[in-house]
């Protein structure tokens, strides 16, 4: 069930700006760059609980919380410009599981994603089935490996020194996408008809802490065209 943003809130708004104190630093130089990643993503931790704060019943307990990014929706329209990730939190009380979807501009000049929408979720942990693993195939990776094995052969009698590197690319790269998948978990929800919440990165400490806390579905990975 989605809920609203509170974007006044004064907690929100602080973090908010120390977003923009930080993105600030980085220009100007007084925050390092080797800092920065880790200070914003601190500061992102503790918006995402600011954001859901005022929601929260009394008494109620945070318990884990897990962080991801999840990449690009596409490609870059220009290789040289910069674009947001996108990027989920989970948070998790003693009552409840938070998901808060959000565009991560890892740079102050990050363009935005035009169809990636900040939301905020939330599910009783009454309303969950429980955690099943899941798989897929990596037939991309598999498709594009072959082929630049493929163009390799092709070229073999041109490339007399990248032929061997190209060749042994393709190769391990066919292999690797068809005999290791891509694994991650999944948060069922009781209710068949609504989505589960895909947990990736679930092998990560705070991915671990945070489905181990949640009831456990039916063991049996499902496997899936990736």
């Amino acid at each position: 069930m989605k809920i609203d943003l509170p974007s006044g809130d004064p907690a929100v708004q602080g973090w908010r700006r120390r977003l923009d104190a930080l993105d600030l630093g980085l220009r100007t130089g007084d925050v390092p760059a080797k800092k920065y990643p880790r200070l914003r993503q601190e500061a992102l931790a503790e918006l995402g609980k600011a954001l859901i704060a005022p929601h929260l019943e009394p008494g109620e307990q945070w318990a884990g919380e897990h962080h991801l990014v999840l990449g690009h929706l596409n490609l870059p329209l220009s290789a040289l410009k910069e674009t947001a990730l996108r990027a989920e939190s989970l948070y998790l009380t003693d009552r409840r599981l938070f998901r808060w979807r959000f565009q991560d501009r890892t740079v102050p000049e990050a363009g935005g994603l035009d169809d990636w929408e900040e939301t905020l979720e939330v599910r009783r942990l009454s309303e969950l089935a429980g955690v099943r693993r899941r798989y897929a195939w990596r037939w991309g990776e598999a498709a594009a490996g072959a082929a630049i094995l493929g163009l390799a052969l092709l070229l073999w009698d041109h490339l007399q020194i990248t032929g061997w590197a190209l060749a042994l690319l393709g190769a391990a790269a066919a292999v690797h996408g068809r005999a290791i998948p891509s694994r991650w978990a999944e948060i069922v929800p009781r209710n068949p008809r609504e989505p589960g919440w895909p947990v990736r990165a679930a092998g990560k400490k705070s991915g671990r802490r945070l489905l181990a806390l949640l009831p456990r579905a039916e063991a049996g990975p499902s496997p899936r065209e990736g």
